[in-house]
């Protein structure tokens, strides 16, 4: 899939809206809100191992495909199907994670029983919500009307 100069080359560029840098030591409901994140957009890029300022930390998994591939699909609803591969580097192991733009959205992750839909805030982060309280469209609606409160429209 990817190879050690191209993704030097995605860290040297640093992060953007289509590329996310995670600690080795990522939590899997942090990742899982990433990729649903990435799916409700435009995909991207999750490269793990790299810190925020783009050190190459790396990660200790060696089970990190497995790893991804379960929470894409326990822990995303409807479950995402992500590219997946670990690249050496400097001696170091940087997990890969290409997240397609989504076919099926909107895409929520579960965390802790609650679902957690994920909206781009132009942080890429998620907005909570109870999606089986309130239903679907009432969470839209709801997103609407938190951004025009804060948009003061």
């Amino acid at each position: 899939m990817e190879n050690a100069d191209k993704i030097k080359e995605i860290i040297s560029q640093g992060e953007n809206r289509r590329v996310e840098f995670k600690s080795g030591s990522v939590r899997a409901d942090s990742l899982a809100v990433e990729m649903s994140a990435f799916a409700n957009t435009s995909g991207g890029i999750i490269l793990v191992g790299v810190e925020d300022n783009g050190d190459i930390t790396g990660m200790e998994r060696t089970d990190f495909e497995e790893w991804v591939s379960n929470i894409a699909r326990q822990n995303i609803i409807p479950a995402l199907n992500p590219v997946v591969c670990t690249v050496s580097t400097d001696k170091k192991n940087i997990g890969v994670i290409e997240i397609p733009k989504g076919e099926y959205k909107p895409y929520q992750t579960k965390i802790q029983d609650t679902n957690r839909i994920n909206k781009p805030d132009g942080l890429g982060r998620g907005i909570p919500m109870m999606i089986e309280e309130m239903g679907q469209r009432a969470v839209f609606e709801e997103i609407g009307d938190r951004f025009r409160v804060t948009l003061r429209l």
